[in-house]
C-alpha cells in the first residue's frame, strides 16, 4: 500500500512516510484523529484548523533524516505538523463554497478625462502656443503614467505628442497631479477640428 498517496521523492520507496525514522503518525482507522474543526465540510463552514488539544499541534520536526532537505532554512520551522496551527492564511482568498457565491460584476472604473484642453467646444488654441494639459485625478491613481495624443479626426490616426508619451500622474519636474505643465503645443498648421486624448503609457 502506498500511504503516500503519490509518486514518492526520489531516493525513497513508495511507503517512506510510513517509516519510523521519518517520525510520521499514521491513523488510518481514525478520520478525526486530528482533531480538526470542520475538515470535511463542503460549504463555507470549512475549517482545517486543529482544536485546542489537538496531537497536531505540536510535534513538528525538522531533522534531515534522508533524502529531502527539509532543515533547509527555506522551511520556517513551527510546532504545528501539517498545513494549518492556528491561523487561517487560507482566507480570505479561498472559497470552500463557490457553487452558492454570488459573484457580482465589478464596477468599472470611471474613465478618464481631459479637462483643458477641449474641455468645451468651440476652444480656440494659437498656433504653435503651448498649454497646459489638465485632467481629472478621480480615476487616475497617483503615480500612473500616460501618453497624450494629437488628431484631427475623433477616430484618429493620432500621433504622440512630443514629450507627452511617459507622462506621471505626480508632483514631480514639469508634472503636477492632475497637469502636465505646457504640455499641449497647438499645431502650427491651423486646423478646423482637433482632438486631444491620453491613455496608458
Amino acid at each position: 500500500m502506498n500511504t503516500a498517496g503519490g509518486t514518492a521523492p526520489s531516493g525513497l520507496d513508495a511507503n517512506w512516510i510510513a517509516k519510523t525514522e521519518y517520525g510520521n503518525s499514521l491513523d488510518k482507522d481514525n478520520a478525526n484523529g486530528a482533531v480538526l474543526e470542520n475538515p470535511y465540510a463542503e460549504d463555507a463552514t470549512f475549517n482545517a484548523l486543529p482544536k485546542a488539544g489537538s496531537p497536531v499541534l505540536t510535534g513538528a520536526s525538522f531533522t534531515k533524516n534522508g533524502p529531502v532537505s527539509i532543515d533547509d532554512s527555506y522551511f520556517e520551522k513551527v510546532a504545528f505538523k501539517g498545513a494549518f496551527g492556528t491561523e487561517r492564511w487560507d482566507l480570505p482568498w479561498a472559497n470552500y463554497d463557490p457553487v452558492n457565491t454570488n459573484y457580482k460584476a465589478q464596477t468599472p472604473k470611471a474613465p478618464l478625462t481631459i479637462l483643458t484642453p477641449g474641455g468645451k467646444t468651440g476652444e480656440t488654441y494659437r498656433a504653435g502656443w503651448s498649454y497646459d494639459i489638465n485632467w481629472d485625478t478621480t480615476a487616475s491613481p497617483i503615480g500612473s503614467r500616460y501618453k497624450f495624443q494629437f488628431g484631427t479626426s475623433a477616430t484618429g490616426p493620432w500621433s504622440d505628442l512630443a514629450g507627452a508619451t511617459n507622462v506621471i500622474d505626480s508632483t514631480t519636474g514639469s508634472f503636477r497631479r492632475g497637469q502636465y505643465r505646457g504640455g499641449f503645443r497647438a499645431p502650427a498648421i491651423p486646423t478646423t477640428n482637433g482632438y486631444l486624448r491620453f491613455a496608458m503609457g
